[in-house]
């Protein structure tokens, strides 16, 4: 058995991050997804296998706020995530504004 967002689900021998979203249905674009503390780069959930009795945390990243500012909003919103999967963010770090999402 394995752990997602709290809940728990049956595990197999060679589960990967993305059969889990397959299975629990996360069909958005904007994910992040921590294992076991552990974030897991995009792209790579195809070959990333997760063990038994793993603690897998899924965030749909959503934006908002203020109309005018919707980069500002998408920024706030992957920036809470980061924070609450426990990533250390340096927020005055340029390179940490530059970066790509896809590249995390």
């Amino acid at each position: 058995m394995i752990t997602v967002n709290g809940d728990r689900m049956e595990w197999h021998d060679g589960m990967t991050v993305a059969e889990i979203l397959e299975i629990r249905n996360y069909i958005f674009r904007m994910i992040a997804v921590q294992v076991n503390g552990e974030l897991i780069k995009r792209g790579t959930y195809e070959q990333t296998s997760v063990p038994d009795e793993a603690d897998v945390q899924v965030i749909h990243m959503i934006s908002g706020g203020l109309p005018g500012s919707p980069t500002r909003a998408a920024a706030l919103a992957v920036l809470a995530a980061l924070l609450w999967l426990g990533v250390r963010v340096d927020v005055g770090d340029p390179a940490l504004i530059r970066r790509p999402f896809s590249e995390c």
